[in-house]
């Protein structure tokens, strides 16, 4: 289980459309919010082409699916320890 975010991700979809329309430079994009180099880059990579309505329903799809997975329904790979 990963790391609890910060942000959710209607918040992380609407930092990338303000970074796409104002003009800034990452690096000072980054310190306004107070995250890293990688997670921008990470964020990008996943939620670049959303909408915010589309981050909705992502996130309701994902709440499912931990659900599920938290019940012992999701495929587990065995540990290689």
């Amino acid at each position: 289980m990963g790391k609890q975010s910060r942000f959710h991700i209607e918040q992380i979809v609407r930092i990338l459309r303000e970074w796409e329309t104002s003009g800034l430079p990452v690096s000072s994009f980054l310190r306004r919010y107070g995250i890293g180099r990688q997670t921008f880059y990470r964020w990008r990579r996943r939620y670049g082409g959303l909408s915010e309505s589309e981050a909705k329903r992502l996130k309701r799809l994902g709440a499912g699916e931990s659900a599920v997975e938290g019940a012992g329904g999701g495929a587990r790979w065995p540990r290689l320890a």
